[in-house]
This record gives C-alpha cells, sequence and structure tokens, in this order.
C-alpha cells in the first residue's frame, strides 16, 4: 500500500499488481487507502482496484452461503436480511438470491439497509433504464434492447419494497416521468409471467411481487397492484381488492375494478364483499352506445350494475339471464378476460326502461341469494 506512492513508476505498477493478484483479501486495505491516503495517485489506484476486489468478496461469500445448505451460519450478504425475511430460507429462495447478488442487479440489493433516499434514487434509475425495454415492442428502431428480464424486475420490486412508497415517489418526482407513475408496468412484461407461472424459481419471484403489492399505500398504487396481481393470478388480489372496497375515498373507477378483481379470483361465498356496492347508483362507465331509431344514445353504466354483474359470474350464473346485456358477446377470442371488466355489462336505456329492467334484476338476484344462502 505505501507502494502505491512510490516516487518510482514501476514500483507503483508492481504494487498495482501484486495488490491485485491478492483480490478479495486487499479490499480493507484498498478501502483505507482511497479513504485516507494522502498521494491523490495511490487513493485513485485504489479506486480503480477495489470493484475487482469487491465481486470477488461477494463471489466468496456467496459461495460460504451455498456451500451452508442446512443454514448453521450468519452471512453477511447484501441485503441478505430483508431478502429472507420475504421469500423464507428455502432453496429456491437462496438460488434466486444468489442469481441477483451476481448480476447487474447487485447495486440495487447493496444499498438496502443503508439511506433511504440514495436507494429511493436508484430504484428510480433502475425504472428509469428498464421503462423503454419494457416497451421494447413499440420500438422499431434497429438494434432496439430486449425486453427486461423476469430478475431484473424482481430486483427493482424487492429494493422498492423495502422503502416507504412516499419516498420513492418523492425520489421519482424529479425525473422518474411515466416509470414512477405507472409502477405497475415492469409486471405487465410477458417474461414476468411466464416466469410466475413455470419457472423453478417462482415462490420467491411471487413472494417478493405479493410483498411489494401489500406495502404500497397510495390509493392509485393500490388499485394499480390489484390489477397486476390479478392478472397474474396472484391471492393478494383479493385482499388489496378488500382494501379498495374499504377505502371511502376509492373513486367509483377503483371499486368497480375491485369487484371485478374479486369476480375473477375469488370464490362464490365472496359475492357477500361485492354486496354494498348494489346499493350505489354512482356512474361507474360514461355508457355503452345503443341506437334508437337512427339515432345514438347511452347506457350509463352503475357501480350497482357492476355488483351485480360480478356477483352473478362469482356465482357460477350468466348476468344475460338477469337482463344484463353482454358488451363482448360475439367476441370469442378472449372471453374469460373480457366479461371481467367493469364495462362489459350494461343494461341498455335505448326505449328509457334501463331502471326498470336494473329494478327487476337486483330483485332477482336478491331472490335468487336468500334461496341459495349456503
Amino acid at each position: 500500500m505505501r507502494q502505491l506512492a512510490d516516487r518510482d513508476y514501476d514500483a507503483r505498477e508492481d504494487a498495482t499488481r501484486r495488490l491485485k493478484d491478492l483480490g478479495r483479501l486487499a479490499l480493507p486495505a484498498l478501502q483505507d487507502g482511497f479513504d485516507h491516503s494522502p498521494s491523490p495517485e495511490a487513493a485513485e489506484r485504489c479506486d480503480q482496484l477495489i470493484p475487482r476486489a469487491r465481486n470477488l468478496d461477494v463471489r466468496a461469500r456467496l459461495d460460504c452461503f451455498v456451500a451452508d445448505a442446512a443454514g448453521k451460519y450468519q452471512h453477511d450478504l447484501p441485503g441478505g436480511v430483508e431478502f429472507f425475511a420475504v421469500t423464507g430460507r428455502t432453496e429456491p429462495a437462496r438460488k434466486l438470491f444468489r442469481e441477483l447478488l451476481l448480476s447487474s442487479n447487485r447495486g440495487l440489493l447493496s444499498g438496502i439497509g443503508g439511506s433511504d433516499d440514495a436507494l429511493a434514487q436508484a430504484v428510480v434509475a433502475r425504472r428509469v433504464e428498464l421503462y423503454p425495454q419494457a416497451n421494447a415492442a413499440f420500438n422499431v428502431e434497429p438494434g432496439r434492447r430486449a425486453p427486461p428480464s423476469a430478475r431484473d424486475v424482481i430486483a427493482v420490486y424487492f429494493a422498492e419494497c423495502t422503502l416507504p412508497e412516499k419516498t420513492v415517489l418523492a425520489a421519482g418526482a424529479g425525473g422518474g416521468g411515466v416509470a414512477v407513475t405507472s409502477p405497475t408496468l415492469l409486471l405487465t412484461q410477458p417474461a414476468v409471467r411466464t416466469a410466475l407461472e413455470s419457472d423453478p424459481l417462482r415462490e420467491p419471484m411471487a413472494a417478493i411481487v405479493t410483498r411489494w403489492c401489500e406495502t404500497r399505500t397510495e390509493p392509485r398504487s393500490v388499485y394499480l397492484s390489484m390489477t397486476a396481481a390479478a392478472n397474474l393470478k396472484l391471492p393478494v388480489a383479493m385482499t388489496l381488492a378488500k382494501k379498495v372496497l374499504a377505502d371511502k375515498t376509492a373513486t367509483p373507477l377503483y371499486k368497480a375494478q375491485a369487484a371485478c378483481n374479486i369476480a375473477r379470483v375469488g370464490k362464490p361465498a365472496d359475492a357477500a364483499l361485492i354486496a354494498p356496492l348494489l346499493a350505489d347508483d354512482t356512474q361507474a362507465h360514461p355508457g355503452v352506445a345503443v341506437f334508437k331509431n337512427g339515432a345514438q344514445q347511452r347506457s350509463p353504466i352503475q357501480i350497482r350494475d357492476v355488483g351485480l354483474a360480478m356477483s352473478l359470474l362469482l356465482t357460477g350464473q350468466d348476468p344475460t339471464g338477469y337482463g344484463l346485456v353482454s358488451r363482448y358477446a360475439g367476441n370469442t377470442g378472449n372471453q374469460d378476460t373480457l366479461k371481467y371488466s367493469y364495462y362489459s355489462y350494461y343494461f341498455d336505456d335505448a326505449d328509457g326502461k334501463a331502471d326498470e329492467a336494473r329494478k327487476a334484476a337486483l330483485q332477482k338476484w336478491g331472490e335468487w341469494r336468500a334461496k341459495n344462502q349456503k
């Protein structure tokens, strides 16, 4: 280390080579030299050697971690405590953790446990970096980058779920843009869906996405994470839907979509969660265009219409049997997805009789429910 500041150039070069050969063993001395050496050149040479030594150190620690299959020892690894608190110490979780630490995502994990503001800035920067890749399908320029991998996405959501949401939003206010205001965009990537369905490490990945969803606090984020979780078929979608319905400040759109997500992932008994919506005549959608005598009119969709349609789907019934009109009746391509939308069913108001049909349908539902309580 003293030789790094030697007046002789060859001596400095020799010292640099020897420190490089020491690998991770030189890391403490290199860090000390970078922090305290009075020689600018010695500090610069330390700075150049530290990344490689640190990388070798992490790899060695990871090798010890992997060798400790029984989990008998504590391992000083960046983000390790927080990671296994989310995933549990299963073998798939251990493998995923090792993969993330040996990838370009290690910087995110290394920031966990330090400054929240610094980690939030790193999360925002990573989101901004991945956002164009997530939209690669819309980029026709030659040489476009491939969409982000499932591991890249999981690393972002893991780091983010260790932070208060407001800290990330504050960090993104200065330049995060749509990468922050559309927090679930990365979860819509095909690689993520495939990973959560068939990847050998899908369980710890699902646990991380679930924890991220659970830690959302802003109403819009709760709504978006609810929809994303339902699309990914994660049970947390039900928890989030309940959270939305319990929020008295939730917009009609949020409440309507919560009912749709309950219908998509719930059980017949969960119709009880939607029951309060059946008395809500707030407009959820401006309405479907209908025609009467050649003139276009609207058939507005109310919250109670959505609640009724979703209650019927939950209990295995056809909403059209209750007078509701299916907006996508002729679409055979993706019926299972389309029917769980808040604007999929409506009461035709072309003749001004929607309220009459609605009243009859609600009465019929009440009679059916009274007969089928169990």
